[in-house]
């Protein structure tokens, strides 16, 4: 029989603490995942990596505001330099205006998306990541307009910048390593086009270079993210062992504290189990351990809390 009342010796606590992508990035954000089917698809981080970890993945896209800031700032000097240069041909203003304009916008739908998630409220993820799929195709067009404008400075100031831009996309984007293929697609699919119909001898080594970068990077986004889900599955355990009981899987006093610390919602019940030193008596404490247990499955439960 269980009585609700003062602890005792044989007393069971029981809380409702979680693990979220707090516990492993040091913050409480939470980032709403994608609502459209492709985007989710594309910010998936396998089938494989356990789902406590989706939350932590998802938030590694936005990164932080220093990051973003130097790759806004490197793609949009970049266009307006290339337009200032090409100041008689409407494609490079194009050009610019589309950087600073997806930037722009980016970087706002960035520092929504960072508050919100702090605050606990719903994210604009798919805007986010539309945004940055548009930001890519932009690189990309205007690697493909610089290459077939001909003009060796300008090719050699762009190219760089894209590269630069392609391979720092894979490197922040590891956690989604599809999302990160498609944006080097994006950047540099154009660019190896527009070599190929300039017939330019020396610009069709960029055919051969850039399937191996490409290949280089997409390998090193998904071994980034294989060690970035084996980090974080090993730091899951590492907290999960030190907020719960081993016995029993529930909260310790260390996982009531922090929750309690967090605010999030938890219950605490003290449950005396009545004969259970007759039990460690007559058949040993192998099995009144596995006693608790059983005890603890059975516990009623309300809405996924206990009642």
């Amino acid at each position: 029989m269980a009585r609700s009342g003062g602890a005792t010796a044989q007393s069971v606590t029981w809380a409702r603490c979680g693990y979220g992508a707090g516990g492993m990035t040091g913050r409480n954000d939470t980032f709403t995942p994608p609502r459209v089917r492709l985007l989710g698809w594309l910010a998936s981080p396998g089938m494989t990596t356990p789902v406590a970890l989706h939350g932590a993945l998802l938030g590694a896209l936005f990164g932080s505001l220093p990051v973003y800031f130097a790759a806004l700032v490197n793609s949009i000097v970049t266009a307006g330099v290339v337009a200032l240069h090409h100041d008689n041909d409407v494609h490079f203003d194009i050009w610019f205006v589309a950087e600073l304009v997806i930037c722009l916008t980016r970087l706002a739908a960035l520092t929504l998306s960072l508050r919100r998630a702090a605050q606990g409220r719903s994210t604009p993820t798919d805007l986010y990541m539309l945004l940055t799929l548009l930001w890519a195709a932009s690189l990309g067009y205007g690697g493909f307009i610089t290459i077939q404008h001909g003009d060796w400075r300008t090719i050699a100031i762009v190219c760089l910048s894209v590269a630069a831009m392609a391979g720092g996309a894979c490197l922040r984007n590891y956690s989604a390593p599809r999302f990160a293929i498609v944006q080097l697609l994006m950047i540099l699919g154009p660019c190896a086009v527009a070599a190929l119909l300039s017939r330019e001898p020396v610009l069709l080594v960029v055919l051969i270079q850039l399937p191996f970068f490409s290949f280089s990077m997409a390998t090193s986004a998904f071994r980034l993210n294989r060690m970035l889900v084996k980090t974080m599955e090993a730091e899951l355990d590492s907290q999960q062992r030190a907020l719960h009981d081993p016995l029993t899987g529930l909260c310790n006093r260390a996982g009531l504290e922090q929750g309690h610390a967090t605010r999030r919602g938890h219950a605490l019940f003290y449950i005396d189990l009545d004969g259970f030193k007759q039990v460690n008596d007559a058949h040993g404490r192998g099995a009144s351990h596995g006693l608790v247990p059983a005890r603890r499955d059975c516990t009623p439960r309300s809405g996924g809390r206990a009642a």
